[in-house]
């Protein structure tokens, strides 16, 4: 921070250049790997500060970046209380979306990520499920917000780590909605990976139902004769 202001100050009689959305996002970057009680306060007021320069100026280098938007969302998720990050999360999200056309910023699939991860982080699988079929949702219209193969892996994993009686189900039917996604949108990106498919099978094996050794067997079936998803490892 006081980098940040005696660099301003050294421009006033232009000696430098003046800062510019890069050095208000290593400041919030800072705070955001802080371990200060007050770190994620403070990211998002320097945040709002850069939100600030840019609305006034017009000035495109004042222009907010994705790093300073998942700072603040890292600093939240560094919270000690795991479920009031969580909604201070999606609420901070919401926040991005409405100001979207003011910031000429639209929430990406790393923004997203990190707040499904923070609801995956506490078990409310469900509420990270909602956020991902937003993604799905919202995608055709801001292709920022196109989920990739992180989203639905965190999606997945959760399910796997819920004990849910139907966690297996759950699983596999996220695995094969990322198949029927890349498809639709020709986007790669989504296709599942050694992590994905894993967590799946893992998810089948721990479960000790009676149709779990069939259930493995078909996926690792499906993985040997399909060049959608990936040839199976060890």
């Amino acid at each position: 921070e006081m980098w940040l202001q005696a660099k301003w100050e050294a421009s006033y009689d232009d000696s430098i250049q003046p800062p510019n959305r890069y050095d208000y996002t290593n400041v919030v970057q800072a705070w955001a790997h802080s371990d200060s009680p007050n770190a994620a306060g403070r990211a998002i007021w320097w945040l709002r500060q850069l939100q600030e320069q840019f609305m006034d100026s017009g000035d495109s280098s004042f222009r907010p970046t994705e790093s300073a938007y998942v700072g603040c969302l890292v600093a939240l998720r560094r919270t000690k209380d795991p479920r009031a990050a969580a909604v201070a999360s999606e609420q901070f999200l919401t926040e991005i979306w409405d100001r979207s056309d003011v910031d000429t910023f639209y929430p990406s699939a790393a923004l997203y990520n990190t707040v499904l991860y923070a609801w995956a982080k506490i078990g409310d699988v469900k509420k990270a499920e909602s956020l991902l079929k937003e993604m799905c949702t919202k995608a055709p219209r801001n292709r920022y917000c196109t989920p990739d193969v992180f989203s639905f892996t965190i999606v997945v994993k959760a399910w796997c780590e819920s004990k849910h009686p139907d966690a297996p189900e759950h699983a596999e039917r996220l695995l094969q909605m990322m198949l029927e996604f890349a498809e639709a949108t020709g986007n790669d990106k989504v296709k599942p990976n050694v992590v994905t498919v894993t967590s799946v099978l893992n998810c089948w094996a721990k479960s000790r139902r009676p149709d779990a050794p069939a259930r493995t067997e078909a996926i690792l079936e499906r993985l040997k004769e399909s060049e959608e998803l990936l040839r199976p490892n060890l």
